[in-house]
């Protein structure tokens, strides 16, 4: 903007001279003079006899152009855990592995601006993911005759055991991103629908299904945060509600614990 006003001024300070040079040529007589900008082209044309000032811009920085987008990655990987529900600890009961993961996609997405500017705005989005909680100690998750969970030793000779669930999921948000989208930040609640729950074992060389379709609070409602810097992002979601209630053991006095999930990750496509 500031070259164009500059343009203007020098083009009006010569303006005198250059039409009475004008009124001594041919009246077809017709100059233009371009100025250039980067990748953005400004002209000023002027006319015999009188002058016109038009400029012509592929300028992409209005900001009435701009439009909110939500910064939730496209695809998402992350560490995650159960922790008995009110703390970020680690359920010992559980001897849960580190390499306990989610993955998710977040596919569609409802934007809507809070500035003429396009920097604050909210979204609706829809996504699924999965999520694979794997033990130590020959341990799984298993069901006794009542249909109660319990999570106690399976078998000395199973080389691993993991607890899975898919989830749709659909997080409203609220966020910010800077005017080049170098940086965005978004936190909201999510809505989610546990379902295809299965407990399994790899059991002497094959896959083994110990229980299938437990009974686990399928909606769960979560806080979710998104941090965007350019196309990489962290992700992070901690659960509100229960995942399930379970026992440490099979036996009458087991003790009970009520687990939810949290999961950290890293996702791409912002």
């Amino acid at each position: 903007m500031k070259k164009i006003l500059l343009a203007t001024l020098v083009a009006l300070v010569f303006l005198p001279s250059t039409m009475k040079a004008f009124e001594e040529e041919n009246d077809s007589l017709n100059q233009q003079i371009e100025l250039q900008e980067g990748d953005n082209v400004k002209k000023l044309s002027l006319l015999k006899g009188k002058y016109e000032l038009f400029f012509a811009s592929n300028d992409n920085d209005d900001d009435n152009d701009k439009h909110y987008s939500n910064n939730l990655p496209a695809f998402y990987i992350g560490f995650t855990q159960l922790a008995p529900t009110g703390t970020f600890n680690k359920c010992d009961a559980l001897s849960q592995k580190s390499n306990s993961y989610e993955w998710g996609i977040y596919m569609f997405s409802w934007d809507k601006d809070f500035t003429k500017r396009g920097d604050f705005g909210c979204s609706v989005s829809f996504g699924f993911s999965r999520t694979s909680l794997r033990f130590r100690d020959n341990n799984a998750i298993m069901k006794d005759e009542n249909g109660n969970l319990y999570f106690d030793k399976y078998d000395q000779n199973i080389e691993k055991s993991w607890f899975r669930y898919w989830s749709l999921r659909m997080p409203v948000m609220v966020g910010y991103r800077t005017k080049t989208s170098d940086f965005s930040i978004s936190a909201g609640a999510e809505l989610e629908w546990r379902l295809g729950v299965l407990s399994r074992v790899k059991y002497n060389g094959g896959k083994q299904t110990v229980v299938n379709d437990p009974n686990i609070d399928a909606l769960g409602v979560n806080i979710l945060m998104s941090v965007g810097f350019h196309n990489i992002g962290i992700i992070g979601r901690l659960s509100l509600t229960d995942l399930m209630n379970i026992k440490t053991s099979g036996v009458a006095n087991g003790n009970d614990y009520k687990v939810s999930p949290f999961m950290l990750g890293v996702g791409i496509g912002l």
